[in-house]
């Protein structure tokens, strides 16, 4: 856990993966964007997407990257809120947040195949853990609120987050599970990007107040 020194400097880290979030989603974007136009183009499908799907291994290993970095970067900020306001749910939601960075890490190196088939996808598809973690972190925005300079703010970027994770595990885990985490991308992911760049700025605002 941060001092209360250091926990300045981890909201700072965790504002930066927050942002680094939102540029995972923004690659996806431009490639299906690219994607898209090389076909209206007349030049057919390239190969690194076809439509929204990732085609070439590479473009994938940079997204996962990406997107697991940025979980990994966004604990730091969650253990911060727990130092400083003593949330004991930010401080649970740090180590989700780095379990997940580290599921998606393992799952881009170590092939796993004598388990069950839900174990299977969970592990391949992070659609479903890191909808948790957006539950669990919308939450604790919720709960400690009252105690940050601006109280509305963390109530909406809780209320966003809660609302993607809701409709996540609720409408949609039968549909990720059959056409895959892009989908995910195409219907939440640019409501994902924007609040998380609202929630990275909070917490360098956070960190100066």
């Amino acid at each position: 856990m941060p001092t209360k020194v250091g926990s300045s400097d981890f909201l700072m880290v965790g504002a930066f993966g927050f942002l680094l979030g939102f540029v995972a989603w923004l690659f996806w974007l431009l490639l299906t964007v690219s994607a898209l136009l090389y076909v209206f183009l007349g030049y057919g499908y390239p190969n690194y997407m076809s439509g929204i799907y990732f085609q070439n291994w590479a473009y994938y290993l940079i997204f996962r990257s990406l997107l697991s970095l940025s979980l990994a970067l966004e604990s730091f900020g969650c253990f911060a809120l727990k130092q400083k306001y003593g949330s004991n749910l930010a401080f649970a939601c740090g180590i989700l947040f780095l379990a997940i960075s580290a599921v998606l890490t393992s799952s881009l190196i170590i092939p796993i195949s004598n388990v069950s088939f839900l174990l299977r996808f969970i592990y391949y598809n992070p659609a479903v853990l890191l909808n948790v973690g957006l539950l669990i972190l919308g939450v604790t925005f919720l709960l400690i609120r009252k105690s940050l300079l601006t109280p509305r703010k963390a109530l909406w970027i809780g209320l966003i987050f809660i609302m993607i994770s809701v409709f996540t595990l609720t409408w949609f885990p039968m549909a990720i599970l059959y056409w895959g985490f892009e989908l995910w991308l195409m219907f939440f992911g640019w409501l994902y990007a924007i609040n998380s760049i609202v929630t990275g700025w909070f917490m360098i605002q956070i960190r100066n107040a």
